[in-house]
């Protein structure tokens, strides 16, 4: 109430106050084993492939298929003077570090959250002086967000499980279990010699900055150039982690917004990196790089005299050339059957009213309109059109805009001049 009164007070506009986004309703329901995916969706595991996410139902353009805590995540530098360490959240009202100037947080609670800056608060400003990625800094993170006696106790623990098992057994795969962090894949069999030696002396390093914190709290050796067995311990979790983060790290982004209700020169920024164990296992695409396998066009490219249609037996490309239009039956090349394009054409006759209807909606920033549309845009071109199709992918790049503004949004405020 009195930070409403606040807000009616200061005249602020709605869209200026930066809320956070609402998590969705998984599509169709919670799924039994992996409790961060829809129903729709199931992970397989085989030799060739490995781990792999599947559809188990047909999914529809704007299902919502995974909603999941990240495990770690890592702020980029850039950020830490107007983002939350914890929660990436943007603040008007920081809270500062108690003992540092480096970093800020949107609430005490956060704050009181954090462990990981209590560890990395004395160390902060050489572990960015130092140049390292921000795969590193995640390595890192994963250490120190725990503290080491909770290492200690998961010692024993550590080689019980494959990832094989995790995927094909019917034990839940909870993505707050730190053994499916652990599990996930780092390809230490393909990795060459030099490889792990670079990330073995960034691991010297870790190691050693940790020893001038709190963290190993009397279990580290006092001498700067000796490791004692708790030491390499943790090192050697720092080298799988390492590891791990290169294939399993995502991007955690922000839609920027040039100014209130209005996509005009929007677009998504970095914030930061995080790792989400379920997420992780979406490792192939639905088309099996098709774009690489078939040497697609860039978009620019891209013959619009040619029309890419389905063909209604094997759902194959049918090339067809605009002035090969009067002809209905069009020949497959792939199974040889004839199809007529006449009822597809006719699909297709209000296909850019459609497009350009969802376009004048995001103009307006009616954006559940603007979906609307578009969704129903995409079905009728991925009904009849092979891609790649230019109308195809314009529309795909309107969808993932509106999209996007249902994910976390930063307003540029605009500059007053002095």
């Amino acid at each position: 109430m009195v930070t409403h009164t606040k807000l009616l007070f200061l005249d602020i506009p709605e869209c200026y106050v930066e809320h956070p986004p609402v998590i969705p309703e998984l599509t169709g329901g919670r799924n039994e084993r992996f409790l961060s995916t829809s129903k729709k969706i199931d992970v397989h595991y085989d030799n060739n492939m490995g781990r792999y996410a599947v559809a188990s139902e047909d999914i529809e353009p704007g299902d919502v298929l995974v909603t999941e805590e990240p495990f770690a995540s890592v702020l980029n530098r850039e950020e830490f003077g107007s983002h939350c360490q914890k929660c990436f959240k943007t603040t008007k009202a920081p809270i500062p570090c108690k003992k540092c100037s480096s970093v800020l947080f949107c609430s005490v609670e956060c704050r009181q959250n954090s462990f990981f800056h209590t560890i990395e608060c004395p160390i902060l400003d050489l572990l960015v002086g130092s140049g390292m990625s921000i795969n590193c800094f995640l390595a890192l993170r994963l250490v120190t967000q725990k503290p080491v006696s909770y290492f200690l106790d998961m010692k024993e623990k550590l080689n019980e499980e494959d990832l094989k098992e995790i995927t094909n057994n019917k034990e839940v795969y909870d993505p707050s279990d730190f053994m499916r962090l652990y599990n996930l894949v780092c390809h230490s069999q393909f990795r060459t010699a030099e490889d792990l030696f670079h990330r073995c002396v960034m691991i010297v390093f870790l190691i050693k900055a940790l020893k001038k914190t709190k963290y190993f709290d009397g279990k580290g050796s006092s001498s700067g150039d000796k490791i004692n067995d708790v030491e390499l311990f943790i090192g050697s979790l720092l080298l799988r982690f390492l590891q791990i983060v290169q294939f399993n790290a995502h991007e955690v982004s922000e839609f920027c917004l040039m100014s209130p209700r209005s996509l005009d020169g929007s677009k998504n920024e970095t914030l930061g990196a995080a790792i989400y164990p379920t997420l992780a296992l979406f490792n192939h695409s639905c088309h099996s790089a098709q774009a690489c396998q078939n040497d697609w066009p860039m978009y620019k490219d891209m013959d619009t005299s040619v029309m890419r249609f389905k063909c209604h037996k094997c759902h194959g490309p049918l090339n067809v050339n605009t002035e090969q239009l009067l002809n209905p039956f069009i020949k497959c090349e792939k199974c040889g059957e004839q199809t007529n394009i006449l009822s597809t054409l006719k699909n297709l006759q209000n296909t850019e009213q459609t497009f350009k209807a969802a376009c004048k909606e995001m103009d307006a920033y009616n954006l559940e309109k603007a979906e609307a549309l578009l969704v129903e845009n995409l079905k009728q071109l991925e009904a009849c059109l092979y891609p790649p199709y230019r109308d195809y992918h314009l529309t795909q790049e309107a969808y993932m805009k509106v999209c996007l503004c249902q994910g976390n949004i930063r307003i540029r405020q605009p500059k007053t001049e002095e």
